[in-house]
């Protein structure tokens, strides 16, 4: 693994020293500003880590992350469109999802774990079921997208083809199979939560008029009436998948989280509130001792970083969430109707990221699949901030070598 991920850095590396202008153009926008502080103020606490080397690594991956999104968005930006940037993300997910199925077939006792309580869970020894269930709800999430395109705009060439449209229906009854089986609440919450984000906002995210615009907002009407007719005959089904087997005062307890999280509050943020007890430490031993057990993760995005990394930490990561969210949200309504229709997916998407921070591994942590999610498009979500360098709004001359600099980018609007 080591080895994997120090390959991987240099290569990430390499192609940020070749687009030297470019990425440094985005490393000095506002919005980047938090990425770097948390960084810079992580490691000043590095000392109080009981492995500092170990944190240093770790802060050195989240910066690969965001320079992999940076690179991306270079890439993204010599194409103008930000529904290639979530193809790229949303499909980077089959993999592992192709591979849990496959695991499923051939090798179920690698693929499935059966819990003390009996509950039969996808997610074992080839990925934990929270972090698979994410995976899932993301691509289920760019496929629903994808199909209900045709549905809300107007122009034939803005509509994706039919073999994009095969491979999101292949992708969304892959996704909803593993989505069902990982068992993971945070990940269907917040699926739901995408979906409900995906159908309702259409007058702020589509320049649709006329019949197409009834039949779509129609259509999404008995959609949702077709979800909840299936929720309530499936009523008993959907609660016992809920629960897990468990009782429903222990779902609201977090399965035990929120006792954790009390007490994380009051014995660990006092001793260190600015410098925290070191990156991805809850205590000078690194872990916690909380109802009998070691706790090495706070199972809590946001008090992760404010046990870590202290209060200045937690101001860094919440802004990090929110500026995407609030990016995403002004670049839904502009441009055409294609461009809104992805940022209106990212915008979702960014918001699942921040709901899933509450109880998950989130943005500030131990590496995961949300984390390099998360930063690997930030450049692309806070965009829309920055008229300057708006995805939507910006003339995209080709180079030479097929790389593009975002300075030239500009210097063409300008002209």
């Amino acid at each position: 693994k080591l080895a994997a991920r120090a390959i991987g850095s240099a290569g990430i590396v390499a192609l940020a020293a070749a687009r030297a202008r470019s990425i440094a153009e985005i490393l000095v926008r506002p919005a980047s500003l938090p990425i770097l502080v948390f960084i810079v103020w992580a490691t000043l606490g590095l000392p109080r880590s009981r492995d500092p080397w170990v944190s240093f690594f770790r802060l050195g991956e989240l910066f690969v992350f965001f320079l992999a999104g940076a690179l991306l968005y270079v890439e993204v930006t010599r194409h103008r469109s930000a529904h290639i940037a979530v193809r790229i993300h949303a499909l980077a997910l089959l993999p592992p999802l192709l591979g849990a199925l496959t695991f499923a077939l051939i090798y179920p006792e690698v693929a499935f774990h059966t819990s003390a309580d009996g509950i039969r869970r996808m997610g074992h020894k080839f990925m934990n079921s929270n972090v698979l269930g994410f995976c899932a709800a993301v691509l289920a999430l760019w496929s629903t997208y994808v199909l209900r395109l045709p549905l809300a705009l107007s122009k034939e060439g803005d509509r994706p083809s039919r073999r994009e449209c095969a491979l999101a229906a292949a992708s969304l009854v892959l996704a909803l199979y593993v989505l069902f089986y990982a068992r993971s609440r945070t990940a269907g919450l917040t699926f739901v939560l995408g979906q409900g984000i995906l159908w309702f906002p259409w007058a702020r995210t589509h320049a649709v008029t006329g019949a197409r615009h009834g039949r779509a907002q129609g259509f999404a009407f008995v959609a949702v009436l077709a979800v909840v007719g299936v929720a309530v005959f499936l009523g008993d089904v959907v609660i016992e998948w809920f629960l897990r087997g468990a009782h429903a005062a222990d779902v609201a307890s977090g399965t035990g989280r929120t006792g954790l999280w009390q007490d994380l509050l009051l014995l660990r943020v006092p001793d260190a509130p600015l410098l925290g007890s070191g990156y991805l430490n809850l205590g000078p031993e690194g872990t916690f001792e909380h109802a009998g057990h070691r706790w090495n993760n706070a199972h809590n995005t946001y008090l992760f970083a404010l046990v870590s990394t202290g209060i200045p930490g937690l101001l860094c990561i919440a802004s990090i969430v929110l500026l995407p969210i609030a990016g995403t949200w002004r670049a839904m309504g502009r441009g055409d109707a294609p461009e809104r229709a992805a940022f209106t997916l990212l915008f979702a998407l960014q918001s699942v990221v921040a709901v899933a921070s509450i109880t998950g591994f989130g943005i500030s942590g131990y590496p995961n699949v949300a984390m390099l999610f998360h930063y690997g498009s930030y450049a692309l979500a806070t965009a829309s901030l920055s008229a300057r360098h708006s995805v939507s709004n910006a003339a995209v001359p080709q180079s030479p070598h097929g790389f593009q600099s975002l300075a030239t980018s500009a210097e063409a609007l300008s002209r």
